[in-house]
């Protein structure tokens, strides 16, 4: 637009000259100097340098993935009876998502069910019969040491008549008999008692083990009904279906749910920028059909660069749900701010043979363009930031500033 400007200024200025040639109103000479003056007046438009802040950013870009996504598929194989959600439904951790048929599952469970009480009653019944042999053998134990205790007494007693001469020696004999042999039943008595308690022992811990696959069997069906009824393991939205009623699902059918809540945008940088860039950095994202700028966040860097370019994670906060997946977007990574700076668009700062950067200012006294070598700062998508001989309210050229040079005449666009 201001090469325009400029050019019809002075193509209008060289069609009067030109036409003044044609009527023979002026010599050569005349149009010579006429050309100069037009030539060296420029048209150009300026504005106020003011101090502002200006942000330093690494451009990227890429599409939009969900936080999480989740195929959910049953654990066992059977025909499904019912779907209940439909594609773009939103649900809840927990919800039904659809649900397999359980008459099979139910008939095997009756059976399961009779065989493990059939054992827990024949377990309980040997149990009490073994109760029973170990009270009679307790009792018979028992038994078994009160005639030893008086068969020992008896002897006892007899040997201290016969000491004494009152008792003769068969009789003696007669009752140390008695006393060994009530010994030789009370042993038989015990290790009887012991087999017994034994048996007893391995009957409660075959009763223990029977209730605790009773147990167990009732749990695991608990378990298998569970798994016939496919729950969200997420709160999210409903992307596909895959499952049908009416037909076996063998782990390959299920339904996709997305955590859309927070969006992911997987970009690459370059290798130089990777010192400049860490977690928690904002970043500025653009949307085509989008006017206002969304905030992102950098979540994860890769400490691995594939090819020279680092994996970067940026996170987008999506709980109004206005974002979605496989959207394109481009990103603008905060590397560095600069506050109270000159900031012009780049186009205003011009680079002379030798690389030097300048920029014109306006001379009001003397209505001409000055030239004022700048140094360059940060930059983010059109601006730059600069510094050198330079004071709030300068106004600097910013149209017009390609076709003039230091001490040019100027008129001041409005």
């Amino acid at each position: 637009m201001k090469r325009i400007v400029v050019i019809l200024v002075l193509a209008l200025m060289m069609a009067i000259i030109t036409a003044c040639v044609g009527e023979g109103q002026l010599n050569n000479e005349i149009i010579e100097v006429d050309m100069k003056q037009a030539m060296e007046t420029i048209p150009v438009e300026a504005i106020k340098l003011t101090k502002e802040s200006i942000n330093e950013e690494v451009y990227t870009f890429g599409y939009l993935e969900p936080n999480d996504s989740y195929f959910v598929t049953p654990f066992s194989t059977g025909i499904v009876e019912e779907i209940a959600v439909s594609i773009g439904d939103v649900v809840s951790e927990g919800d039904l998502l659809y649900q397999l048929e359980a008459n099979d599952l139910e008939l095997s469970n009756d059976r399961d069910m009779l065989q493990q009480e059939s054992s827990v009653t024949n377990a309980k019944n040997t149990l009490v019969n073994q109760e029973l042999s170990l009270k009679q053998r307790k009792g018979d134990l028992e038994s078994r040491e009160l005639s030893l205790n008086s068969a020992k007494e008896d002897y006892e007693n007899t040997l201290s008549l016969f000491e004494s001469r009152f008792v003769s020696k068969a009789e003696l004999d007669a009752t140390l008999r008695n006393y060994e042999q009530a010994q030789i039943n009370y042993e038989q008595a015990i290790l009887s008692y012991e087999t017994t308690e034994s048996n007893y022992n391995l009957a409660k811990a075959s009763y223990d083990d029977a209730l605790k696959n009773y147990e167990f069997a009732q749990k695991d069906f608990a378990e298998r009904r569970d798994d016939i009824a496919i729950v969200a393991p997420i709160s999210g939205l409903v992307t596909d279906i895959t499952v049908q009623t009416g037909v076996m699902n063998t782990g390959n059918l299920g339904v996709t749910i997305i955590d859309s809540s927070n969006m992911i945008l997987k970009v690459k940088i370059m290798e130089k920028y990777k010192p400049t860039i860490m977690e928690g950095q904002k970043v500025r994202l653009v949307f085509e059909y989008m006017d206002e700028v969304v905030k992102g966040e950098v979540t994860g860097i890769s400490m691995t660069a594939n090819s020279g370019f680092y994996p970067v994670e940026i996170t987008i906060d999506n709980q109004d749900k206005t974002l979605s997946s496989g959207m394109y977007v481009e990103g603008y990574i905060q590397i560095n701010t600069k506050e109270n700076v000159y900031v012009v668009d780049k186009t205003t700062v011009l680079t002379d043979i030798n690389n030097n950067s300048y920029v014109y200012i306006i001379d009001h006294e003397k209505q001409k363009a000055k030239k004022v070598n700048v140094e360059l700062g940060i930059k983010d998508d059109d601006r730059v930031e600069i510094s050198g001989d330079l004071e709030v309210g300068d106004e600097v050229i910013v149209i017009g500033q390609d076709y003039v040079v230091d001490g040019q005449p100027i008129v001041i666009g409005e």
